[in-house]
C-alpha cells in the first residue's frame, strides 16, 4: 500500500509541476525520458558486466537506472539550453496540454525507474507492494487450488501501470535494442515477471545470479510423443509438446565468480529462477526436473525448490518445460545472468547420464517425512499443513505482534465491559475467555522482546490467531480463514532469513503427506474450515529421519470455532 501510494504520489505530483511548467517544457521532458528509458533497455545487458566485475548480483539493476538517471539529466539539461522557448500560447492551454503531456512523461520516468528497481535483489514485497500478493505467489492455481505446472498466477499491477506503459514502449521501438540478433521483447517476453522470479531466491542468503561462464546447455529435446514422454512421467496436454533443457552449472574457481551459495558446497535454485524463451517470443517456467535424467519430480513455482549437490565440480539436471506445438524453444535462463542460445534441438529424448554423474542431493537422506490424518471434521472445504522453523527474528513479525496485543486487550475490556457483543458468559463454540488472558500474558514477553531476538513461530502464532477472534463463531471463522491467507501467509515470505515454512501441503480426505523435512526443530502448523467450524493444530516437533505420523481431531485442536 505505501509503495502504491508513493507512486501515485510522485506521478501527480510530476504532473502538477509539468502544468505549471508548460507544453514546452512538457514536451522536452516526455522525449528526453523516452529516449533515456530506451537507451538504457539497449546499453544494459551489453555494459552490465562492468558492474558486474564487483557485483554481479547488482550488475543489471545499477547499470539500467545508472544509464537511465545519467542520460535522463544530461539530455534535459542540453534540451533546456538548446529549444527556445519563445513559443506564446494562451495561459489555459499551456498549462492544460503541458499537463496531459507530463502526465505521460511521469509515468514513463517512474516505470523506469521502478523497472530498474526490480531488476535488484530486493524483497518481493516493495514497501507493501507485491507483484503476485496471493498465498501461492506466482504459482497459478486451478479451480480446486491445486497448482497448475509452469503457469504463472494472475499479477497485481502497480497503481497507474507505469512499469506496463513503459515495457509497452519499448516494445513498440525494442527492434534490435539489445545490440544482438534478437530485440529485447525476443528475450524479455515480460520483463516484470522474470525480475520477479529471480527474486524468488530459495532463502536469503542464495545466490541470485550464476556467472554466464559457469553455465551451458549441452543438450536440449522436444517431443509430444507418449512413447518418449510417458516412460519419464511426463504428461504433455493436447497442443502441447514437452522440452527437456539439460543445464549444466560448474562451480567455479574463484569465490567471487562461484555458483554456489556462501557454504561452497550447494546451488540452490527455485523454477522461478529458470526459464524458457521460445521462437514466439512466449516465457515458460519449468514444471519439474528428471530425477537422475529418468523420472520427472514436480517443482511447482511457491514450493518446488531445488537445493543440488555439486558433483565433481558440475550441476546437472535436465530442467522439463511445457510449450505450445507452434513453437520452439530458444534460449534458457537461470538466475538472471545465465543463459544460453538453443540450437541444436532434437526430435526425441536425449540419453540420460550415468546415476552419478548428476547430484546425489545427500542431505535428503537424512530428511523426515510426515503423514497427517484429521479425524472426526466432515467435509474440510479449506486446509493448510506446514512444517516451519521454530523461530525467527523478533523485527519480522513485530508489527503484527504489537497489532494482536492490541486487538487482545480490547477483547478483554469488551468482554469485562459487555460491550460490542461480547459477554463475560462464554458462549458456545467460542473459546474459553481463559484463551484471551492466557495471550495476553504470552503477548508481554513477545512484544517486548529485541528486534534480534529469537522468537518461538508457536507462541506467535497463538496469539497473532487468538487476536482475530470476533465475538461470534461465523464472523471468528471468516476472519480466521481471511487473515491466514492474505495476512499469515504472504508475513512468512517476507521474513529476512528466509522463509520459515520447510514443507507445505492439504489436507485430501483427511490426509496429508510431506516429505523432505530436513532435520531439526520445527512447528506443525495444521488448519481446516468446514461447514461446521475452523480448527488450528500448533505443535512442536524435532524431526531426525524416517516417517512420523501424526493423528489430529476437533478435540486435540489449540484452537477451534464451530457454529453451534
Amino acid at each position: 500500500m505505501i509503495f502504491n501510494l508513493l507512486v501515485f504520489l510522485i506521478i501527480v505530483l510530476l504532473t502538477l509541476y509539468m502544468a505549471t511548467q508548460g507544453m514546452v517544457s512538457a514536451i522536452i521532458a516526455l522525449i528526453t525520458a523516452t529516449f533515456s528509458s530506451l537507451l538504457a533497455m539497449a546499453l544494459t545487458e551489453s555494459l552490465e558486466s562492468l558492474v558486474g566485475k564487483v557485483s554481479l548480483e547488482f550488475q543489471r539493476g545499477l547499470t539500467f537506472l545508472a544509464i537511465y538517471l545519467l542520460t535522463f539529466g544530461i539530455t534535459r539539461v542540453v534540451a533546456d539550453i538548446l529549444i527556445p522557448r519563445n513559443i506564446k500560447v494562451p495561459l489555459l492551454v499551456n498549462r492544460a496540454v503541458g499537463g496531459l503531456i507530463g502526465f505521460f512523461a511521469s509515468l514513463v520516468v517512474v516505470g523506469t525507474i521502478i523497472i530498474g528497481l526490480e531488476m535488484l535483489p530486493l524483497p518481493t514485497d516493495l514497501m507493501g507492494y507485491n507483484r503476485f500478493p496471493a498465498a501461492s505467489n506466482m504459482q497459478a492455481l486451478d479451480a480446486d487450488g491445486k497448482p497448475i505446472p509452469g503457469t504463472v498466477a494472475r499479477q497485481s499491477g502497480v497503481w497507474l501501470n507505469p512499469d506496463r506503459f513503459t515495457l509497452a514502449i519499448w516494445s513498440g521501438a525494442s527492434g534490435r535494442g539489445l545490440g544482438g540478433a534478437r530485440s529485447f521483447e525476443d528475450v524479455h517476453p515480460d520483463l516484470s515477471v522474470e525480475s520477479y522470479g529471480f527474486r524468488r531466491n530459495l532463502q536469503y542468503a542464495s545466490k541470485r545470479t550464476v556467472p554466464p561462464e559457469n553455465f551451458d546447455v549441452p543438450a536440449v529435446w522436444m517431443s509430444a510423443d507418449p512413447n518418449h514422454l510417458k516412460p519419464l512421467g511426463i504428461d504433455a496436454g493436447p497442443g502441447q509438446r514437452a522440452v527437456v533443457a539439460r543445464a549444466v552449472v560448474t562451480l567455479g574457481e574463484k569465490s567471487s565468480r562461484s555458483a554456489a551459495d556462501s557454504d561452497e558446497q550447494y546451488f540452490r535454485v527455485t523454477p522461478s529462477e529458470v526459464r524458457l524463451v521460445t521462437d514466439k517470443g512466449r516465457q515458460y517456467y519449468p514444471i519439474g526436473y528428471l530425477e537422475h535424467g529418468s523420472s520427472l519430480v514436480k517443482t511447482d513455482l511457491e514450493t518446488g525448490q531445488v537445493v543440488d549437490d555439486f558433483v565433481k565440480g558440475k550441476v546437472v539436471e535436465d530442467w522439463v518445460f511445457l510449450v505450445q506445438e507452434d513453437e520452439k524453444p530458444a534460449i534458457l535462463e537461470i538466475k538472471q545472468t545465465a543463459r544460453k542460445e538453443l540450437v541444436d534441438l532434437k526430435d526425441k529424448p536425449v540419453s540420460a547420464l550415468a546415476r552419478g554423474d548428476y547430484p546425489q542431493k545427500p542431505y535428503q537422506k537424512e530428511r523426515s517425512s510426515l503423514v497427517v490424518t484429521v479425524s472426526g471434521i466432515e467435509g474440510i472445504t479449506e486446509s493448510r499443513v506446514l512444517v516451519m522453523r521454530s523461530a525467527s527474528n523478533q523485527k519480522d513479525v513485530g508489527s503484527e505482534l504489537r497489532a494482536a496485543r492490541d486487538k487482545i486487550l480490547a477483547i478483554q475490556k469488551n468482554i469485562e465491559d459487555s460491550t460490542n457483543g461480547w459477554s463475560r458468559t462464554e458462549k458456545p463454540g467460542m473459546p474459553s475467555h481463559a484463551l484471551y488472558a492466557a495471550a495476553n500474558n504470552r503477548s508481554i514477553n513477545l512484544v517486548n522482546k529485541a528486534p534480534t531476538d529469537s522468537v518461538e513461530w508457536q507462541a506467535v502464532l497463538e496469539l497473532l490467531l487468538t487476536a482475530q477472534m470476533q465475538s461470534e463463531p461465523g464472523p471468528s471463522i471468516t476472519a480466521l480463514s481471511t487473515y491466514i491467507k492474505e495476512t499469515l501467509v504472504p508475513l512468512f515470505a517476507q521474513v529476512t532469513t528466509g522463509n520459515p515454512v520447510l514443507v507445505s501441503g492439504t489436507l485430501e480426505g483427511g490426509k496429508a503427506t510431506l516429505p523432505n523435512i530436513p532435520k531439526g526443530d520445527t512447528v506443525i502448523f495444521v488448519t481446516a474450515r468446514s461447514e461446521k467450524g475452523f480448527y488450528v493444530w500448533i505443535s512442536s516437533e524435532i524431526f531426525t529421519s524416517g516417517e512420523k505420523t501424526l493423528s489430529l481431531n476437533a478435540g486435540s485442536a489449540r484452537l477451534k470455532v464451530e457454529n453451534p
